[in-house]
């Protein structure tokens, strides 16, 4: 109605029946427009279960005259735990058949590779076994929503080891990252902060390479000079080079295992900003390298800040545990293996100047005559040393050479002059052209 109360006779214009008039009405049995429906049309269709309601005239009859209109229903609801009607064969199959068909058919004997469909006869398969190398497994992230019931009622229950290997994984001091799948991640995220007593070795920190941004900037200084009788201003090249790395990524817990070793690592990160002292009481900074995928690999620099942000969204832990447990004696039951912290941290605000292991300076490139999609020019056919970014994970290959095999770097450069030439040219260098050929003389007749 227009108001929720009635003001006057229902019969007239503002005087509809009030919401409660309306309510006892719908709880009314007799009164009630679906149990109506039921009683007066359903019920009727009952000695046909794959018939919902027919009447006479309507779509279904010549001309709205003669015959009936027939809504059919699509499986037999009536009987859904007993039967599937089939409109296709107009006829049922038991839930017990269905159930049996769909298992067979969904059964881990019966799964089939989909990769198959995408090979050609008698083609290998081209991609990853899916069943192996899924992300889960392949990067050792975990799968929260899987597991035992118990694990979803109490997730103490049975678990008794991280989800996240990687954001479990303890701080370890090393001359360089450890081997082993356990370190691997979508993209390779890590800082090693060097020891000032031994820097052979480093104090390694992992984290899941959640990235919410990155910037690499790069600066430069020019001096201006003015003349008499001159508007514009003339620029001379001043020095002054920076590059600036700011870099911002989520830590977060998916299981309890995780929560502790993740602030202690983030406790230690912070911790390097501050000064560290020699035996002899001398002040000294911190030096780290960062890893970043194929953008940075080991690249020496130094924070020059680090900020924590506690995002809306994250839960924190309570430390209630699973059983009545005072073991400090306050009266309150306190899960000690863990506190009470926010499941995730942003950190923002990483600010890293790297130093640079050459002479920062325009990359000193080498070009020959080559070709390059059938465009002949003086292409470049070595890179030099000046890599900012650096297109490398660290790893090494071999290749065959004429003197036998050779070491290479695993980046994509391709330098013949310092031995990372790939023998694929997976760096996309321009091949070399045939040698030109000479012009032959020919002598015009009568001369």
């Amino acid at each position: 109605g227009i108001i929720p109360t009635k003001t006057s006779d229902k019969d007239s214009v503002l005087g509809q029946p009030s919401y409660s008039e309306n309510l006892t009405t719908i709880i009314d049995e007799e009164k009630n427009r679906l149990v109506k429906l039921k009683k007066d049309k359903l019920d009727q269709a009952s000695n046909n279960p794959g018939l919902v309601w027919k009447y006479t005239g309507g779509p279904g009859s010549v001309l709205g005259i003669t015959g009936e209109t027939l809504i059919k229903r699509s499986i037999n609801t009536r009987v859904a735990n007993q039967k599937a009607f089939n409109t296709t064969h107009n006829s049922y199959i038991s839930y017990g058949e269905l159930e049996k068909q769909d298992s067979s058919r969904y059964s881990p004997t019966a799964k089939k590779d989909f990769r198959e469909k995408l090979k050609g006869p008698g083609k290998a398969v081209e991609s990853l076994d899916y069943t192996k190398f899924n992300i889960e497994q392949r990067v050792n992230l975990g799968d929260p929503g899987k597991g035992p019931a118990s694990d979803r009622i109490n997730y103490q229950a049975g678990r008794g080891k991280p989800l996240d290997k990687i954001n479990a994984l303890p701080l370890y001091q090393s001359d360089g990252p450890i081997r082993g799948s356990i370190k691997n991640d979508l993209v390779k995220f890590r800082i090693g902060v060097i020891d000032n007593n031994d820097p052979t070795f480093k104090t390694y920190i992992h984290f899941r390479a959640f990235i919410d941004s990155m910037s690499d900037s790069y600066s430069s200084t020019w001096n201006t000079t003015e003349f008499v009788g001159r508007g514009e201003q003339l620029y001379r090249y001043g020095g002054g080079f920076n590059r600036s790395v700011n870099l911002a990524w989520t830590v977060a817990a998916q299981s309890k295992e995780e929560l502790i070793p993740m602030y202690q690592k983030l406790n230690y990160l912070a911790s390097v900003v501050a000064p560290d002292y020699s035996g002899n009481g001398y002040m000294r900074g911190n030096l780290i390298t960062l890893t970043l995928g194929g953008w940075f690999h080991e690249q020496l620099g130094f924070i020059e800040g680090i900020t924590y942000d506690v995002p809306q969204e994250s839960p924190w832990e309570i430390g209630i545990p699973s059983s009545p447990n005072d073991s400090d004696g306050d009266g309150i039951n306190n899960d000690n293996s863990v506190k009470e912290l926010p499941h995730m941290i942003k950190v923002t605000g990483f600010k890293f100047t790297p130093i640079q292991s050459f002479l920062p300076r325009v990359q000193n490139n080498t070009f020959e005559r080559g070709i390059f999609e059938g465009a002949e020019a003086p292409f470049i056919s070595a890179y030099g040393m000046e890599r900012y970014i650096q297109l490398s994970n660290g790893g090494a290959t071999t290749t065959e050479t004429e003197g036998g095999k050779v070491s290479l770097k695993n980046d994509n450069y391709g330098n013949p002059s310092d031995g990372s030439q790939f023998g694929d040219n997976r760096n996309y260098l321009p091949s070399n052209p045939p040698p030109p050929q000479p012009v032959s003389t020919i002598t015009p007749s009568g001369i």
